[in-house]
């Protein structure tokens, strides 16, 4: 698997891409969200992992333009913020797959990062099973 993280935080994003890179999956990441659309026109990944508190430009501002062009991309949002209701139902609002709070340990992030590629391919397999029977 393939995963992106865009994240202000270089110390968390390496954190992660090491955990990651120990259980066999590429990580990349992005600190400026500016760099994120363009960056996945020449770079597809199998997830994201999207900041919401970032400078320049908010996770919730970056994700309708991420859905725009990859509407079908595995989003986990997360933030350091913690866990704050509205915050979480925007990122939902926004086209998030699922929010977690960065205070969860990087295997709770994978954890949660894996449902949302699992529940993504079930979906991408009953759509094409629905398209071959038609």
């Amino acid at each position: 698997m393939r995963v992106i993280v865009c994240d202000d935080d270089r110390q968390l994003c390496s954190l992660l891409a090491d955990y990651l890179h120990i259980r066999g999956h590429l990580c990349e990441w992005l600190v400026d969200p500016l760099q994120l659309v363009p960056w996945l026109g020449l770079n597809p990944a199998d997830a994201l992992i999207l900041d919401i508190d970032m400078p320049g430009m908010s996770g919730l501002e970056l994700l309708p333009r991420v859905r725009a062009a990859f509407p079908d991309l595995p989003v986990l949002m997360f933030t350091g913020a913690g866990f704050e209701e509205s915050k979480m139902s925007a990122a939902l609002s926004h086209g998030a797959n699922a929010y977690v709070s960065k205070g969860l340990s990087v295997g709770d992030i994978y954890v949660a990062l894996s449902r949302v590629v699992g529940r993504a391919r079930q979906r991408a397999a009953a759509a094409a099973a629905a398209t071959a029977a038609t």
